[in-house]
C-alpha cells in the first residue's frame, strides 16, 4: 500500500542560512529508521555536515540551480531512494508557487507538503519585500516557520513591526527571530515546533509497514 511522502521546503535567498537550517533540522528531527532525501536546488555557501553526508539513511542530491525542478526528476529520485521524507533546499529567487503547484498537482498521489521554512536576513527583508513582492509574499503565505536572522541589527520596535506585518499576512506561521544562526538550534528547541519524537516515530513505522502490504 502506497503512503504519501512528506516534503519539507526550505527557501530563502543565497547566504540566508538555508543549509545551516537543514543541518539543524536533521539534527533535531532525524529518526534512525527513516530514509531522508535532500535535494539541493541551490548553489549555497555552506556545506552539509559530515554526519549527514556520511549517514547511510540520508541521501544528498544536487540539482542544477539554473534549472526548474520538475515532477519527473522528483519521481525518479523517489523510485531510486524510496525515502520517507524529502527536504528541498530551494533558491529564493525562484517562484515558490511553481514548486508548490508541482507537488500539490503533479505529485499529489505520492507526496504532500508537510512544512515550508522561510529563512531571511533581517538586513534585507524589507528591501526585498518592497522590490520583489512576487517572490517574497508566497514564501510568507505558505511558511509554517519563518526565521529572521541578524535581528540585533535593527531596533526592537522595527522588529516588532516586521513581525506584526508578517502575522497579518499569515496568522498561522511561527516566527523565530534570532541574533545569528549559531543560536538557531537553541531557539527552535525552546519553541518546540519541529516534528520529532514519539508521534513521528509512530508515523514512520506505520508508513514502513503499509509500504510492504
Amino acid at each position: 500500500m502506497q503512503t504519501k511522502i512528506d516534503i519539507e521546503i526550505v527557501t530563502g535567498f543565497i547566504g540566508s542560512g538555508k543549509t545551516y537550517f537543514i543541518n539543524t533540522l536533521i539534527k533535531n528531527t532525524f529518526l534512525f529508521m527513516e530514509k531522508v532525501l535532500i535535494i539541493q536546488n541551490e548553489q549555497g555557501i555552506s556545506q552539509m555536515e559530515d554526519s549527514i553526508i556520511n549517514s547511510k539513511n540520508i541521501v544528498l542530491e544536487q540539482y542544477d540551480p539554473q534549472l526548474k525542478l520538475n515532477s519527473n526528476y522528483i519521481n525518479s529520485m523517489i523510485d531510486k531512494y524510496k525515502p520517507h521524507r524529502i527536504i528541498i533546499e530551494y533558491n529564493g529567487t525562484k517562484d515558490l508557487i511553481e514548486l508548490v503547484d508541482i507537488i500539490s498537482q503533479e505529485l499529489t498521489n505520492t507526496c504532500k507538503i508537510s512544512s515550508v521554512f522561510y529563512i531571511s536576513d533581517i538586513n534585507t527583508y524589507s528591501m526585498f519585500l518592497s522590490n520583489m513582492p512576487g517572490l517574497i509574499l508566497p514564501c510568507i503565505y505558505h511558511s509554517n516557520l519563518i526565521i529572521l536572522n541578524n535581528c540585533t541589527n535593527i531596533t526592537k520596535d522595527k522588529l516588532k513591526e516586521i513581525k506584526s506585518n508578517i502575522n497579518k499576512l499569515n496568522r498561522d506561521t511561527f516566527i523565530a527571530d534570532i541574533d545569528k544562526m549559531d543560536s538557531l538550534e537553541k531557539e527552535l528547541q525552546y519553541m518546540a515546533i519541529l516534528d520529532g519524537g514519539f508521534l513521528k516515530f509512530l508515523r514512520i513505522s506505520l508508513k514502513t509497514i503499509l509500504s510492504k502490504i
